[in-house]
């Protein structure tokens, strides 16, 4: 570099009021410009080059360099704007003036700025390259602007050549600048690909200048753009090199607007998990910074990725969440996607009545502000509302509109979606062959746009549309391919309860493919179909379960060696939960309006399970479980044995099946469609849960005839066969007492009588319960809880004395009569105050082998995490205390029990997943370790459920028999008894597990 005399630096001016120039220099000469009519001349010599540095001190100057006769030839803004310099490169090829100005914008009040030159010398072919390099970069700017005419082709020419030529002269941050700024304008154009491109370069070149401020923006924008043309894989990159970036400068603001972009792209790749932490972490920086339209715009992407994850109440929440945060602040377009995530929530919650008036809202805000993308959006929304209300030919003028926007905005991915619900529209107007068209189309885009989340449910409509045409083989073999498909989404999410959610809006793809087996050509043996539609039957059912059956086999052991899993958030977080659920039980009890409380307490307990899937992801690695490998074969040759018959109900829509399986042969019935078998059984099971005397024993007679008709009389002739039946329930089945049933081979007495009956989720997972407790070491010794004290008590800080809970008389004498058997030791008697909350969670319950609660049971329809036992709510001194043995809490604890018995009303009661047969409390003792779980489907009866126990534990005990045989036992005894000869007494409890645990019992008893 030419240094420059000492007397070329330029004072530093103040700027006057009006920003647009220089102040005013002497002198004359090349080394110092003259003022000139509101700029400041510069004298070059033939084959001079100029550097001068103009120093922006704080504020963002535009500099220009003029010539007479040839108007603007250089205009220099660099990216970096207020911080650091301008750089202007000049090369005289003759003689001439050249002028050059500076602006500023208002902002720049009261500040100052100054120049110097850098560089006066002969123009060398390295400073040739600067110059032109800044020429072709000012020309880009220019053209960018719209100040200059040049093609679209030129301007990006303009904006490579500056850049190359930077970077061949080593001057990295202005190439770096060059492909920023090429980045954006390429972008603009929708020019994806060659933004994606210069935004990298930038990135990289930002990085070795050290100039971390723009290398983080230049990732932020690669990472965007790589979103858009679906590379999630660069996007995620991209945006996780932003965030370190962000993070390492301490810039929340910008760290938080990155991690919202982040958790987007992590929600299209299936990263639920991830997904749901960055959400999380947004959200709460937004509430600390009161920035209500950026949580409101997060909890909205919130809502969104709720409803993929089959969660429509969560997604309700946090959608209702948003709007509220929106009102006031004029964001009419931020607004009206929070309407169509709630009215899309609602839709499958509660039907189209309720979605349809937030729908028309959002069309409504995006009309008034011309958003054509917006009322696309809105328009498939309404479109799919449209077809389930059965107003088809609505539905397509809604989506055929939809369609032509996403088409002509050149956006494959929206159009593939548009284009499947509009397939589905044509299905219901009886369209077939529209409707097969259309989904191939949507096929066609979703495969070519990288939109797997999209696949699946695309090959599903269009089996059924060919199934619809008669073409079984070709449905077939959409419905195989799109089950490989959705069962590698699954995997994706860590939590083992949205796995569950997740496939239980899915679960009809699972059933049709199990239907078209059976009805398709036979290609194979009727006993090969027989075998591939039980083998789809189970791979839908109680998947969650499996997972967590397959986590408790990767622990130790020995339960007792295994801490509770609780970390310090989530104990603070239940603490908040518990407190809020007894504040809302007080609003319940006083008729007070709960639903704040309710969405809190919702948002809480998804807070809870995060931090208990981050403990439990560290804790595991990067191990996930392996896939389920119980097919029909299996069950048949390592589940049963020649006692034994398996029967799976598998209900559906069109056509439902009953399996029978045995050792040797497996078989196939059908059963009336779903709504029928509902509306018998629902019949007989609201008789049953009457007094005898309320419908009389006619009635009731009829009724569960009738249940057995449909659900019995099919397999008679395997029952007379055999002594033990294992049933795998289906839908309104899994509250169902079955053990009400008149036998089909002999209608005078129930088929208890003849038969010992054991539940289970489904055969897949009788068989993980059997392999996790094989390995486990089994606790020792007997634990009763019951007769806790119930008094009135206080909830959150005010007295409730209209809180009253009846107290368990009979349970204490449940608890006399089961500990007269001398259960084996140790034995822990907990009645009273001593039947607490604190049992549980200190541990203390850990090592028993048998665990009997003798309780209230509470079941919490809308929030089931929050169902519970009720024990002890005061201690000695009257004090009251928490005494609900919640749902959600159970899957921190470790036991290892081999049955845990839960002796109240409704305790086999949960969420209503479908594919997910236990759930609520019952699937919290099983995720805690339990080997079985006697439970009841319905509410009890006091008295006769203490008079059950007791017949029950006498055969556990001193006959020394397995649990279900001696549950088969007392049920068999109840009914002989005059006193319990109604089924309403005894017929609710039922046995879920492995009818061949406590064998060991025989021996241990006797110790």
């Amino acid at each position: 570099m030419v240094a420059a005399p000492a007397d070329t630096f330029l004072p530093i001016w103040h700027l006057s009021e009006s920003f647009e120039s220089f102040g005013r220099t002497g002198a004359s000469g090349t080394a110092r410009p003259q003022e000139s009519g509101g700029g400041y001349r510069f004298s070059l010599a033939e084959n001079q080059f100029l550097h001068l540095i103009v120093d922006q001190q704080g504020i963002d100057l535009v500099v220009q360099v003029y010539q007479e006769t040839e108007g603007l030839i250089l205009e220099i803004d660099s990216s970096p704007g207020a911080e650091g310099v301008e750089n202007i490169f000049v090369v005289s090829e003759r003689p001439r003036d050249l002028i050059l100005r500076a602006f500023a914008g208002p902002e720049a009040a009261g500040h100052s700025f100054g120049a110097r030159v850098e560089e006066l010398g002969p123009a060398s072919e390295a400073n040739r390259r600067r110059a032109q390099a800044a020429a072709s970069f000012s020309e880009a700017r220019l053209a960018s602007l719209g100040r200059r005419d040049a093609s679209e082709r030129e301007t990006i020419a303009d904006f490579l050549e500056a850049a190359n030529l930077w970077r061949s002269g080593s001057d990295l941050d202005r190439a770096a600048e060059a492909y920023f700024e090429l980045g954006n304008f390429a972008r603009e154009l929708r020019f994806l690909e060659e933004a994606s491109t210069a935004y990298k370069e930038a990135a990289e070149l930002f990085h070795i200048v050290s100039n971390n401020y723009f290398a983080a923006r230049s990732w932020h924008e690669l990472g965007r753009v790589s979103k858009e043309t679906r590379n999630l894989e660069l996007a995620a990159e991209s945006l996780q090199h932003s965030l370190g970036y962000w993070r390492q400068s301490g810039n929340r603001k910008e760290e938080n607007t990155v991690l919202h972009d982040l958790a987007t792209v992590w929600n299209s790749q299936g990263e639920f998990h991830a997904a749901i932490d960055a959400f999380e972490q947004c959200i709460a920086y937004y509430q600390e910074t009161d920035s209500r339209s950026y949580e409101a715009i997060a909890r909205t992407s919130f809502s969104y990725l709720y409803l993929q994850l089959g969660d429509r109440r969560q997604a309700a929440i946090q959608s209702r969440l948003a709007i509220r945060l929106l009102e006031g602040l004029g964001q009419y377009q931020n607004t009206a996607l929070a309407l169509l995530r709630l009215a899309e929530a609602r839709l499958h919650l509660e039907g189209p009545d309720a979605a349809f008036p937030h729908l028309y809202k959002a069309l409504a805000l995006y009309k008034e502000t011309g958003n054509a993308g917006g009322q696309a959006l809105a328009n498939v929304s309404l479109g799919n509302a449209f077809r389930i209300a059965q107003r088809p030919r609505e539905a397509v003028d809604a989506l055929r509109s939809a369609r032509e926007y996403y088409r002509n905005a050149q956006n494959p991915r929206g159009e593939a979606s548009v284009a499947a619900s509009l397939a589905a529209a044509y299905e219901s107007l009886g369209q077939m062959p529209l409707a097969r068209e259309t989904n191939q189309e949507a096929l066609a885009l979703a495969e070519g746009t990288n939109a797997p989340s999209l696949v699946p449910g695309i090959l599903w409509r269009l089996a059924r549309v060919e199934d619809s045409l008669g073409n079984t083989q070709a449905a077939l073999t959409h419905l195989e391919r799109a089950i490989a498909l959705l069962e590698k989404l699954r995997q994706q999410p860590r939590r083992l309860d949205q796995r569950s959610s997740f496939l239980s809006i899915r679960q009809g793809l699972y059933q049709t493919a199990a239907r078209l087996v059976l009805e398709s050509p036979l290609t194979d043996s009727t006993e090969q179909q027989v075998r591939r539609a039980l083998d789809y039957a189970e791979q839908s059912r109680s998947r969650g379960l499996i997972d967590q059956l397959q986590h408790l086999s990767s622990e130790s052991a020995d339960p007792t060696r295994l801490a509770p899993l609780e970390n310090g958030l989530s104990t603070e977080l239940a603490r908040q939960i518990n407190a809020l659920h007894l504040d809302r039980l007080a609003a319940q009890a006083l008729g007070r309006d709960h639903r704040e409380v309710s969405e809190h307490l919702q948002i809480l307990l998804e807070k809870y399970h995060q931090s208990q899937a981050r403990d439990r992801a560290r804790a595991a690695g990067a191990l996930q479980p392996p896939p389920t490998s119980w097919d029909s074969l299996a069950i048949q040759t390592e589940l049963l044995d020649s006692e034994t018959l398996l029967l799976v109900y598998f209900l559906a829509e069109k056509r439902s099946f009953l399996f029978a399986v045995t050792r040797e042969q497996i078989s196939v019935y059908d059963l009336p469609e779903i709504g029928v078998v509902d509306s018998v059984v629902e019949d007989a099971r609201t008789r049953l849960l009457e007094p005898p005397s309320r419908f009389g024993e006619h009635g009731l007679r009829r009724a569960l005839e009738d249940s057995t008709r449909v659900l019995l009389e099919p397999v008679s002739n395997e029952l007379a066969q055999f002594s033990r039946v294992i049933i795998v329930p289906s839908g309104s089945l899994k509250s169902f007492p079955f053990s009400s049933l008149p036998n089909p081979n002999d209608r005078t007495e129930p088929w208890i009588v003849q038969h010992e009956l054991v539940f289970s989720p489904s055969a897949s997972a009788l068989g993980e319960l059997r392999e996790t407790h094989a390995r486990r070491v089994p606790g020792s010794g007997f634990a009763v809880l019951a007769d806790p004290a119930y008094l009135p008590f206080k909830i959150g800080s005010a007295e409730r004395p209209e809180l009253r809970i009846r107290r368990l008389a009979n349970s204490g004498h449940e608890a006399d009569s089961i500990l007269r058997l001398s259960p084996p030791p140790p034995v822990l008697d907990a009645r009273r105050f001593q039947a607490s909350l604190k049992l549980v969670q200190d541990g203390t319950l850990t090592g028993f082998r048998f665990i009997h609660f003798a309780v209230h049971g509470l079941y919490e329809e809308d929030l089931p995490d929050l169902s519970a036992l009720v024990l002890s709510t005061v201690d000695e001194e009257g004090r009251p205390r928490d005494g609900l043995l919640r749902a959600y809490e159970l899957r921190t604890q470790r036991l290892s029990a081999e049955l845990v018995t839960l002796s109240a009303c409704n305790s086999a009661r949960g969420e209503d997943l479908q594919g997910e047969a236990v759930t609520g409390l019952a699937r919290g003792f099983f995720s805690a370790g339990a080997a079985g779980v006697l439970m009841s489907v319905t509410p009890v009866h006091d008295e006769a459920s203490a008079e059950l126990m007791t017949r029950f534990y006498r055969h556990l005990i001193e006959d020394r028999e397995t649990a279900s045989r001696s549950l088969h036992l007392a049920l068999r005894s109840m009914w002989r008894d005059s006193r319990w000869h109604h089924p309403h007494f005894w017929s609710s409890f039922v046995y879920y597990g492995d009818w061949r645990r406590h064998q060991q019992v025989r021996s241990s008893s006797q110790e």
